[in-house]
């Protein structure tokens, strides 16, 4: 409810419950001004404008004193006795320690409600860094928290400043992934139309028929699409590859593919894979022997076809070729097992296989 003031402004009347005393004669003492009403003579003024439930209640405190007759001083000074009592500050600051953002609560809306509380504290000069301090513990996103417990020289405005800055950032990325999900869900929930000359049948048997036959087309459609990109190699049509015409191969200088699709490298060879149905442990097997004709004589060799020379011990030298011309060298050996072999001589010697001679330099 307002009333206009002399034809110029609005005096809103007070409402107990609704707007608070202290604000509201704030208000009227203003308009008092603005009109220049001074004296006794806002007493009249005041009586009318609190209202018909402050007025009531204010008689019933005067104790039959007709309030018309009281003087504006003594007037506002019940109504604050009445509406605006004085506050215990122990009890105003326990209540502002306890103050905690609430679920749905903005940012914003928490630190309004902090500044109204933190009026009635007498806090002083300290009054900004409480503000700070039961902003940031009572606040309820904890990655905020953590990131203004570690700001150095952190202060009220900042903090409120930060805060509200990662409020946003978060609810616009929030929202950002709803709607990915919603478009997501939009196309896996969207079917294509049925072609002509079918009918859809119902029951489990022909769900489970349709199911059948749509994972068979899936399968096969897999299949078809099983392509390989002459330009990079990826798994997909040159048409859709990430690479241009433009891309240079680093092997042959020529543009349109990349050095690993490159025709022109030489193709790496590669062992062929095969199962393997038997395993035995090559410290449990035998070895493999030949017999061969060296220098007319037979000799029994241990097959190793990893190896660069044919080598044999001193003894086994001195014993079948007696005679032969034994040359010195500093030719240095390594096994498999990384283990050094002593050579001390060659020979060049003549081999006998499958009705053949062969011209070989062993070692011993």
């Amino acid at each position: 409810m307002a009333e206009k003031f002399q034809g110029q402004l609005q005096i809103e009347v007070f409402t107990p419950g609704v707007s608070k005393l202290e604000r509201w004669l704030q208000r009227l003492e203003g308009t008092f001004q603005i009109l220049d009403v001074k004296g006794e003579a806002r007493a009249p003024y005041l009586l009318h404008y609190i209202g018909p439930t402050a007025f009531d209640t204010l008689c019933d405190h005067l104790n039959g004193i007709e309030p018309a007759t009281q003087s504006y001083v003594t007037l506002l000074s019940k109504l604050k006795e009445l509406y605006a009592p004085a506050t215990l500050e122990i009890a105003e600051n326990y209540k502002f320690t306890l103050r905690k953002q609430q679920a749905g609560e903005d940012v914003q809306s928490f630190a309004t409600a902090l500044n109204k509380l933190s009026q009635t504290c007498n806090f002083g000069t300290y009054h900004k860094t409480a503000l700070r301090n039961q902003f940031v513990f009572g606040l309820l996103n904890k990655r905020t928290q953590a990131r203004l417990l570690e700001t150095k020289d952190l202060t009220y405005d900042k903090a409120l400043q930060t805060a509200v800055a990662m409020e946003l950032s978060e609810k616009s990325t929030q929202t950002l992934h709803n709607q990915q999900a919603t478009t997501v869900d939009y196309i896996q929930a969207s079917k294509k139309p049925a072609r002509k000359g079918t009918t859809q049948k119902s029951g489990r048997e022909g769900y489970n028929k349709n199911t059948s036959k749509k994972n068979d087309g899936q399968k096969s459609s897999s299949k078809k699409n099983n392509a390989t990109c002459y330009r990079c190699g990826g798994e997909h049509f040159a048409t859709k590859c990430q690479y241009t015409a433009k891309i240079k191969c680093n092997f042959c200088d020529q543009r349109g593919h990349l050095k690993r699709v490159c025709f022109k490298k030489k193709p790496v060879e590669t062992n062929q894979i095969e199962e393997i149905l038997q395993l035995e442990h090559f410290d449990q097997r035998d070895k493999f022997y030949t017999t061969l004709q060296v220098n007319n004589q037979s000799i029994q060799f241990e097959v190793d076809s990893g190896s660069a020379v044919t080598i044999m011990e001193k003894e086994e030298a001195r014993k079948f070729f007696k005679g032969e011309m034994m040359y010195k060298t500093g030719l240095k050996l390594v096994s498999f097992c990384k283990t050094w072999i002593k050579v001390e001589a060659f020979s060049d010697i003549r081999q006998g296989m499958d009705s053949k001679t062969y011209n070989y330099t062993w070692c011993k």
